[in-house]
């Protein structure tokens, strides 16, 4: 499995990631959140200082805990 985030390794089936691009589709920045678990996003939003607030959950088959990611790029 490889990663969409540049220079980033996938932790598990699937991770969370985000990236900031130029009007011309250049990546300016990019983070990725991930564990053995599957991380999933369930909205996006922008607060008040241009920063990121994504809220979803991770966990497996059996366990599944809500989590809120923040990013600043």
């Amino acid at each position: 499995m490889r990663s969409v985030a540049p220079c980033a390794v996938p932790a598990g089936q699937q991770d969370l990631f985000l990236q900031k691009l130029s009007a011309d589709g250049k990546v300016l920045a990019a983070r990725q959140w991930g564990s053995t678990d599957d991380e999933h996003a369930a909205r996006l939003a922008l607060d008040s200082c241009g920063g990121i607030v994504a809220v979803g959950s991770s966990g497996n088959a059996t366990r599944r805990d809500a989590l809120v990611w923040f990013w600043r790029p």
